[in-house]
C-alpha cells in the first residue's frame, strides 16, 4: 500500500492553513473540500494550493471510499460513519472544550495524531494514538530578536512604542466577544490591539470586524490568518475557552482569561468545568469575571508577565512537543508508514464494538435530521398552501 491514495477532508480556510504542512509532505494528495451548503466562500483558499481539488456534497461522502485509502481530517463530518473501508487518520487541531476534543468520535479513527502525550492517553483508548505535536508549529522555533520582532510589527502597521496584545475568543454563545469588545475598544490608545476571530463566528458574516472597526480597533485577522506571526509580534494573548489559549502557552506568552457568568455556560459546545481550560487556569495565567476589570487585570499580567509564562512551563510540557526538538510533520509521517505497513496495534475487541456503535448512532442521527427536514419543508409547504386556498376564496 505504499502507492496508497492520501487525502485531506476541509470544510473551511482554518483547516486547510491547520493541514499545510502536512499538505507540502503529501503532494500527491486530494484536497476534498466538503459542500455543506452554507461555506461556498470558504472554497476561495483552495487556490492556494496545486492539488488534485474534489468538491464533494456531504450526501455523496460515501464515495471516498472507492477513490481514497488514506483520508486526514480534523473533526467529525456529515456521513463519517460511511468511510469503513477508507483508513481515517484524524489529526488533533484544539485542546480546550475536552468532551468535544477526546469525544466517542475519536474511535472512528485508525489513528489519532496528536498534540502531546496528555492527549494521545486521552484518547487511546479508542484506538492508537500518538504524539506528534501541533501540526501547524510544524519547524516554528519562536525565537526572534527584539530586532526582528519590531520589523514584523511595522510590517503589520502596529505601533512598536506599544505593547501588543492578542485577542482570540473562542465562537457563539461561548465566547466574549460581545462582552469585551467596549472593553478593547477603550484600550486602543494605550496598547495596540490585534483581534483574530475564530472561524466558526465567520462562517455566516463578518460583522464582527465593522464592530470592531466601530470601536477603533483596526487590527483585524480572518480565522485563517497565520497565528504564528501574530503570536510572535504579541506580548500578551486574551481569551475565554478557546483552544487558542494552549497556542499561546506553547509560544511562551503570558495568558489572561475572561471567564464571565461562568455557570450559563455549562453545556454550551459541550464545555464543563473538567475541561482543561477552566480545570487548571490557575496554571494558564490570570483570569477574571467581571468585565469591568479587564484593563487592571491586563496591567497585572504585564507586571508579573515573566513569572505567568513560567507558571504555564509544566503544562506546557505536560501538553506539547516541542518544534525545537522534533520534526513534527517527519513524526506524523512515520506514523502514517506504520499505519499503512500494518505495524500499528490492531483495534481489541472493546475498541471494535465502540467503533461499530459509534457508527451506527451517527447512521441513526442522520435518518431522524433527514425526517426532521423532509418534515419541515411539509408543514411549510402545507402552510404555504393554506395560505394560497384563503387568498384564492377572496
Amino acid at each position: 500500500m505504499n502507492d496508497a491514495k492520501v487525502g485531506f477532508i476541509v470544510w473551511n480556510s482554518f483547516q486547510l492553513y491547520h493541514f499545510s504542512h502536512l499538505i507540502e509532505a503529501y503532494p500527491n494528495a486530494t484536497i476534498i473540500f466538503l459542500d455543506r451548503g452554507d461555506n461556498a466562500r470558504e472554497k476561495d483558499a483552495l487556490l492556494n494550493y496545486k492539488n488534485e481539488i474534489r468538491i464533494i456534497h456531504r450526501s455523496k461522502v460515501g464515495v471516498i471510499n472507492s477513490e481514497i485509502d488514506l483520508l486526514f481530517f480534523q473533526a467529525p463530518f456529515p456521513n463519517i460513519e460511511k468511510l469503513v473501508k477508507t483508513r481515517l487518520i484524524s489529526v488533533q487541531y484544539g485542546l480546550a472544550k475536552e468532551r468535544h476534543n477526546y469525544g466517542e468520535w475519536r474511535s472512528l479513527a485508525d489513528l489519532n495524531l496528536m498534540f502531546g502525550a496528555y492527549s494521545a492517553q486521552r484518547v487511546s483508548h479508542f484506538s492508537p494514538s500518538y504524539a506528534v505535536g501541533n501540526i501547524k508549529f510544524s519547524n516554528w522555533k519562536n525565537e526572534a530578536s527584539e530586532e526582528q520582532r519590531r520589523k514584523n510589527k511595522q510590517h503589520l502597521l502596529l505601533d512598536v512604542n506599544k505593547k501588543t496584545i492578542l485577542y482570540m475568543p473562542t465562537y457563539g454563545e461561548l465566547g466574549s466577544f460581545e462582552s469585551l469588545i467596549d472593553q478593547l475598544g477603550l484600550l486602543c490608545k494605550k496598547y495596540n490591539i490585534i483581534i483574530k476571530m475564530h472561524h466558526n463566528n465567520e462562517k455566516d458574516s463578518l460583522q464582527w470586524m465593522q464592530t470592531a472597526k466601530d470601536h477603533g480597533i483596526k487590527h483585524l485577522m480572518n480565522g485563517d490568518a497565520d497565528q504564528r506571526n501574530l503570536l510572535d509580534v504579541s506580548d500578551l494573548v486574551i481569551s475565554d475557552f478557546s483552544g487558542a489559549i494552549f497556542d499561546a502557552i506553547y509560544a511562551k506568552k503570558p495568558v489572561v482569561l475572561y471567564h464571565g457568568d461562568i455557570t450559563s455556560k455549562i453545556g454550551l459546545q459541550k464545555f464543563n468545568l473538567n475541561s482543561i481550560e477552566y480545570r487548571r487556569r490557575d496554571e494558564i495565567g490570570l483570569y477574571f469575571e467581571n468585565k469591568n476589570e479587564l484593563e487592571d487585570t491586563i496591567s497585572q499580567a504585564f507586571i508579573t508577565e515573566k513569572e505567568l509564562v513560567n507558571q504555564a512551563r509544566d503544562l506546557r510540557s505536560e501538553l506539547f512537543l516541542d518544534s525545537r526538538n522534533d520534526n513534527f510533520v517527519e513524526l506524523a509521517k512515520y506514523y502514517v508508514q506504520e499505519l499503512i505497513a500494518n505495524r500499528l496495534p490492531q483495534l481489541t475487541f472493546e475498541q471494535y464494538v465502540v467503533r461499530e456503535t459509534v457508527q451506527r448512532m451517527l447512521s441513526i442521527e442522520n435518518q431522524l435530521n433527514r425526517k426532521t427536514r423532509l418534515s419541515r419543508k411539509i408543514r411549510k409547504y402545507l402552510t404555504f398552501s393554506k395560505l394560497k386556498r384563503k387568498q384564492l376564496k377572496r
